[in-house]
């Protein structure tokens, strides 16, 4: 791996421990004894961070050279692109009761608000749905377009969400305690089977 691909690879390392960190209940309770009455945004800013966040670190994926691994048969273009399909639709099912009304849009981007815990619909299949569909997004692109920048970046946002839902699995547990331990003993993490 080049040095243009060790940087990448170490730019999405560093991004995904930096939204992990903002994201942790110990962050979080500095940042509220700081904050004050202002904390109630600290959701929103933690959004509007990781956007500006990320817009340089896909450019930089972007305009780096990288080599193509093999190439692609029209059956896996084709399987790329209703797997992308499936994963970018689901992404948005997922988001749709943030994004469909004022109480959702202020459950995803307003912090002291505990929304009802979800287990009907894709959360009664899998208890991260986003996940899932975030997965199939993103290993559908590589499976088009198989260039090592691509690799790259789906494993180590595959290996970080791995790792992650296990602590955020931690803080869904201590927000809503027993419902949450038998929601997660009838429904699977990820895959609905």
């Amino acid at each position: 791996m080049d040095t243009l691909h060790f940087q990448l690879a170490f730019g999405w390392v560093l991004y995904c421990l930096l939204h992990s960190l903002l994201a942790s209940l110990r962050i979080k309770t500095i940042a509220r004894n700081y904050m004050g009455k202002q904390f109630r945004y600290y959701r929103l800013i933690y959004s509007l961070l990781a956007i500006l966040l990320l817009v340089p670190l896909v450019y930089f994926q972007l305009v780096i050279s990288s080599p193509l691994l093999f190439h692609p048969f029209q059956i896996s273009e084709y399987l790329a692109l209703f797997l992308g399909s499936i994963g970018i639709v689901g992404i948005f099912v997922s988001l749709k009761k943030y994004i469909s009304t004022p109480k959702g849009f202020n459950d995803l981007f307003f912090e002291g608000v505990k929304p009802k815990l979800q287990t009907q619909g894709l959360h009664g299949r899998v208890r991260h749905p986003i996940y899932l569909f975030t997965f199939l997004a993103i290993w559908s692109v590589f499976l088009y377009k198989p260039y090592l920048s691509i690799l790259i970046v789906d494993c180590v946002i595959t290996i970080y969400t791995l790792v992650a839902i296990r602590f955020e699995e931690q803080k869904l547990i201590s927000i809503y305690g027993q419902e949450y331990e038998d929601y997660r003993k009838r429904v699977p993490m990820i895959l609905p089977f």
